[in-house]
Parts: structure tokens; C-alpha cells; sequence
């Protein structure tokens, strides 16, 4: 057994202070890795959960302004469609493909309005002018929403009419108002009761078409007839 004088320095047998830090430091380092990955992993998720609840916020506010925007104009579409004699579920699917009931949006081509009427003298604004025999509204005029949706019954009537003759008359109406006449004459049936859109040669038109009778179906099975 070894003996130690008394006022000797007793010999450090264990760790220094400095080696008992270093090796404690290198213990811990693992465990500080790993809280910083969960906490950088807690901000990427608090992140995404930011972005989905600002996401349904918008698309619930958005929602919101959509309903809200058909109701507006919903006895203006309902005289419309009385005065031209046309479905006011059909009108309305157009005016959602055309505008999404935005009444202040312009179209690429000119286009103005809940249901995108050109007003131009080459527009059915002219046409709708010649009809009654009276003057062109202006660009200003034609964007008001219930001359706009006006001008738009009125043409799409027109064109019900003219094609009222083939099972596929309403597609054939919703052509001639997107692309006009003379490219419906190109895609009409031979016979009276073919379908009419897969002779659609113009891809956004036929997509245009589909996209207005699927929503106007959709209205129609809603209010159940």
C-alpha cells in the first residue's frame, strides 16, 4: 500500500480537468446534433403548416368571393335568359368558363366582361348593334355587366337557333361563340344526330366546349331536372 506524506502533492491517478471536459464536450456533441436536427426539422414542418393554412385561407376566401360574385348577377342572368329564351343554367356555365364571374377581366383577343364580348366592330357586339339597328356602345359600355351579359345571351341565342336543327346543337352553339361560324361549318356532323365534339378540330375550343356542358350538367343535376 502506498503511503503519502502529509503537505505532498497527492498524484492524480484520474483525469485532467481539461481531458474530463474534452471527453465530456465529445459525449454531449452527439446529442446536440441531434436537437438541432429535430428543431430544424420542427421549422420545416411549422413552415409547410404555415403554407397549407395561408392556402386554405386564400382558396376559402376565394371560394367566398366566387359564390359571392354569382349571386350578384344572378336576376340579371335570370331576365337574360327569359328575354332570348335560352336555359339560365346554360348561361351561367358560360359566364363561369369565360370570366369566372370577374366582370373587370380582358380577354387576349379584345375580349371584355362576364361573358368576354368583343367590342369591336368584327365582335358580336356589331352584330348585336346591327340587329337592333342602333349605334355601337363603346368599350366602357360593353364591359357594364348587364349589357355584357345582354349582348352575350343575345349572340349565343342566335347561335342556339341556327344549329337548333342537330342533337348537338348546344355544342355546336358554344363552338360558333368561341371560334365562330365559319369554323363550325367545317366541323359540322353529315348526319343530324353525330356527335359534335370529337370532330372539334381546334383543341382549346373542344376543351372550351367540354368545359362549359360539364359544368352546365352539374348545375342541371343540382337543381334536380
Amino acid at each position: 500500500m502506498t503511503k503519502y506524506r502529509v503537505g505532498c502533492p497527492v498524484p492524480n491517478v484520474g483525469l485532467s480537468q481539461e481531458s474530463t471536459g474534452s471527453e465530456t464536450e465529445h459525449l454531449m456533441y452527439p446529442f446536440a446534433l441531434h436537437k438541432g436536427h429535430q428543431s430544424k426539422k420542427a421549422l420545416v414542418w411549422i413552415f409547410f403548416l404555415g403554407l397549407l393554412v395561408a392556402g386554405l385561407c386564400f382558396f376559402g376566401y376565394y371560394k367566398y368571393g366566387y359564390i359571392k360574385r354569382q349571386k350578384l348577377y344572378d336576376r340579371v342572368i335570370e331576365r337574360a335568359a327569359r328575354r332570348h329564351c335560352i336555359d339560365s343554367r346554360l348561361l351561367r356555365a358560360v359566364i363561369m368558363q369565360e370570366s369566372g364571374f370577374r366582370s373587370n377581366i380582358r380577354g387576349t383577343s379584345g375580349e371584355v366582361g362576364l361573358m368576354q364580348v368583343r367590342p369591336d366592330a368584327r365582335g358580336a357586339t356589331q352584330d348585336w348593334a346591327n340587329y337592333y339597328r342602333c349605334p355601337r356602345p363603346c368599350p366602357g359600355l360593353v364591359s357594364d355587366p348587364e349589357l355584357n351579359i345582354e349582348i352575350g345571351a343575345w349572340y349565343l341565342a342566335r347561335a342556339l337557333r341556327y344549329w337548333r336543327d342537330y342533337d348537338d346543337y348546344i355544342e355546336l352553339a358554344l363552338c360558333e361563340y368561341n371560334a365562330g361560324r365559319s369554323r363550325v361549318m367545317t366541323w359540322k356532323p353529315v348526319m343530324y344526330n353525330e356527335r359534335v365534339v370529337e370532330r372539334i378540330t381546334l383543341k382549346s375550343t373542344r376543351a372550351y366546349v367540354q368545359g362549359i356542358m360539364k359544368k352546365y350538367r352539374k348545375l342541371a343535376d343540382k337543381e334536380g331536372f
